[in-house]
């Protein structure tokens, strides 16, 4: 995003102070574990954040050029996302799940897939090398 991304995985917060310094932190997102669940009276004391009014850029299905294990497979090079319009994915690198990967191995990144990238932060990705 066009905002700074802060990642905490795995924590376990059992405190409301804890909890509310942690939330401090420029989290745009937050899941909570199970120790919170169904307790509305101490998650009614959360402080609430401005909302994000920027919309992520539109995504569209990207055009397959080869199968994913020959994109896997394939000699590849790292380039900047800003080099990589209609190159190929040879990997792709998505955040721990739920993530979803922006392009597959073996489709053609196309500008759509340029701008979501940059949206995300992504400054690179891996590219089937051109012969």
């Amino acid at each position: 995003p066009r905002y700074p991304l802060v990642s905490s995985t795995c924590k376990q917060i059992e405190d409301m102070d804890g909890l509310i310094k942690e939330l401090e932190k420029d989290y745009k997102l937050v899941v909570l574990d199970y120790n919170w669940n169904n307790d509305f009276e101490k998650l009614a004391q959360i402080p609430e954040k401005t909302p994000i009014d920027e919309k992520p850029p539109r995504f569209s299905m990207p055009q397959k050029a080869l199968s994913v294990r020959s994109a896997a497979f394939a000699v590849s090079e790292e380039v900047s996302v800003k080099d990589a319009q209609g190159r190929v994915l040879a990997a792709s690198s998505v955040g721990c799940p739920p993530a979803v990967p922006i392009v597959m191995c073996g489709e053609i990144i196309d500008s759509a897939a340029v701008e979501c990238f940059e949206y995300y932060g992504i400054e690179s990705c891996t590219v089937v090398a051109e012969n």
